[in-house]
């Protein structure tokens, strides 16, 4: 029986969407009937700011190998880990999860030379490439051309979280961990601009996805600050309690765009242009206000989302994956 590892250090208590996501991937993988660890610092850690009860070994332990038997493991690495790709025994076979194209290219001290990285990506001892968006997947297609599978897995919403809500508060959210001077710039604009005295825009930083679901399930209106992006879960979340959805989609958010614009929910606007916020905020809240999109169409938009970034989706696109890592 193959057992998996996936690389998850340093430990750190900052919410971090990425690290949860690794958590679910391992709880996918054990439900399918594998063993799998997280690789951490600390076997004892947790980020505290989700739940979760995945199995741990240290890192030390790991890359001494004691116990493993190379024959019988996977080890799942994150992209961004590609530059020390080659400390890893070259007898195991290894995963590159690859959760923000974005991210490909970034080394721990700036650009890393793409051709090094294409040679990284094509090893032998990598059997294949995960990734969680559209987007991520074609573009890894493309750039890889045939050398290694690319398999897409969908990211799950979670649903104890983020559920369909019909009643809004007054209330405009967005997170400020990425393009943080953005939405500094944007929130003023927005405040001296167009904000009526009855709204308030509120920042979700280093909340529990308790609390962040909680700002949501209120939120009328959420402003996505994420680029690059590699799918954009805040964005989903958003989607799922019947949200509008106005800003970037770092590319990665792209499919979760498309989708809730159909229902007149969504409003990308172009990486920088932050003069375009206060308008778009505007038609929302007109919309709003005079009830443009129906609650039907809010209420379908939100339950399409759940459907498709479910847990059982996620399980089932892992499951294809894993079953590729025959091939």
């Amino acid at each position: 029986m193959v057992t998996f590892f996936i690389a998850c250090q340093p430990d750190t208590k900052k919410p971090i969407g990425g690290v949860k996501q690794l958590h679910r991937l391992a709880e996918c993988i054990v439900e399918l009937g594998y063993q799998c660890y997280l690789v951490q610092d600390d076997p004892n850690f947790h980020p505290g700011w989700f739940r979760s009860d995945v199995k741990t070994v240290a890192g030390r332990d790991f890359n001494l190998g004691r116990d493993i038997d190379p024959r019988n493991t996977v080890l799942i690495l994150p992209e961004t880990y590609v530059e020390v790709l080659e400390r890893y025994p070259t007898q195991i076979l290894k995963i590159i999860f690859n959760q923000n194209m974005g991210y490909t290219f970034t080394g721990s001290k700036g650009l890393l030379r793409p051709e090094a990285v294409h040679q990284l990506y094509c090893r032998s001892d990598v059997r294949a490439i995960w990734c969680v968006s559209d987007y991520d997947f074609a573009a890894l297609s493309t750039w890889l051309h045939g050398a290694k599978p690319v398999f897409r897995i969908v990211n799950a919403i979670d649903s104890e979280y983020f559920s369909y809500e019909d009643q809004k508060d007054k209330l405009i959210a967005y997170m400020p961990r990425k393009s943080r001077e953005h939405s500094v710039v944007v929130k003023h604009l927005v405040e001296k601009q167009i904000l009526p005295a009855d709204w308030r825009i509120t920042p979700l930083n280093d909340m529990s996805a308790d609390e962040v679901g909680s700002y949501l399930r209120r939120a009328s209106i959420f402003l996505s600050f994420g680029h690059p992006e590699g799918f954009g879960l805040p964005v989903a979340e958003a989607l799922a309690t019947g949200a509008y959805v106005i800003g970037y989609t770092g590319m990665g958010a792209r499919e979760l765009f498309h989708q809730a614009g159909s229902y007149g929910m969504a409003y990308e606007i172009e990486y920088g242009d932050w003069f375009s916020f206060p308008t778009a905020i505007q038609a929302a809240l007109t919309a709003l206000q005079y009830n443009t999109v129906s609650r039907d169409d809010k209420e379908r938009l939100a339950y399409l989302i759940r459907s498709r970034y479910s847990r059982n989706t996620m399980l089932e696109t892992v499951r294809q994956a894993v079953a590729g890592l025959a091939g």
